[in-house]
């Protein structure tokens, strides 16, 4: 994951931005519990809808993350948007922050 420029007077706490001024890494959720899809239980496997997702929303509060997704296919796929709302409850999650984290679309 990387999110979007950030100023250094921003941060809250020590973090080491990556060359573009961004919080790269991963987010690490272990012990899921539950997801909900648009409030709906969802019980498959969550994977790719399509060829990306922009990361609208995200906030994570002890154990829960809430994130609204923005999906979009790239030609020669048929154009598409479609939305993402989801919450999943673990039963831990921390941030792995990753500078220099490879980007394999770079």
């Amino acid at each position: 994951m990387e999110s979007a420029e950030i100023s250094e007077e921003d941060l809250k706490d020590k973090v080491v931005l990556s060359e573009h001024n961004t919080l790269k890494g991963k987010l690490h959720l272990e012990g899921v519990k539950k997801i909900l899809n648009k409030d709906q239980p969802f019980f498959g496997v969550l994977s790719m809808l399509y060829d990306s997702a922009e990361i609208l929303h995200l906030n994570i509060i002890n154990n829960r993350v809430t994130l609204s997704l923005e999906w979009e296919n790239f030609p020669p796929h048929p154009k598409v948007i479609a939305y993402s709302f989801l919450e999943i409850e673990a039963d831990k999650i921390w941030w792995e922050n990753i500078p220099d984290l490879y980007d394999p679309f770079a």
